[in-house]
């Protein structure tokens, strides 16, 4: 037969809970954290791209008020640029005329007879660089903005 005093102690710790707060805390925080900075990178990057959209929607509001004849695309461009805080050549300036709706390639005007459609689009392209390294390698994330408008 054994002495209860030689166990006493391993049965005391055994039932003992004062710590297990602690412990829970312990595996619990790391995961809230994790948690809470990828909200705070996705939080980020939706700023970033709104930011781009709402670039491209400031450059197409100059380019209507300017008028057919002042949307001129290399001032688009630089426009834009400004506006997203990017470099001129990750700005896509294109400008169009359509006749009864089909793109035309070299005409500049359209028979008098045909709908006339002048059109100009905006894309900007960017990345947002993470804060941290993600495990599969991708340090930053590709962003673009797009949109177009009818001059005429």
């Amino acid at each position: 037969m054994t002495d209860p005093r030689i166990n006493t102690p391993l049965r005391r710790l055994s039932r003992c809970t004062r710590g297990t707060s602690v412990v829970e805390l312990g595996i619990v925080l790391p995961l809230f954290a994790l948690l809470v900075l990828g909200l705070v990178c996705v939080a980020i990057t939706v700023g970033q791209k709104l930011r781009l959209q709402q670039a491209v929607a400031r450059t197409l509001e100059m380019a209507t008020a300017g008028g057919i004849d002042n949307a001129d695309p290399t001032g688009i461009q630089q426009e834009a640029a400004t506006a997203a805080g990017v470099p001129a050549s990750q700005v896509t300036v294109d400008k169009w005329l359509e006749c009864d709706g089909v793109r035309q390639s070299s005409a500049t005007t359209c028979d008098a007879s045909q709908q006339v459609g002048r059109y100009v689009s905006v894309q900007i392209s960017a990345t947002y660089a993470l804060p941290f390294s993600l495990p599969f390698g991708q340090g930053s994330i590709p962003l673009s903005a797009f949109s177009s408008v009818r001059l005429q």
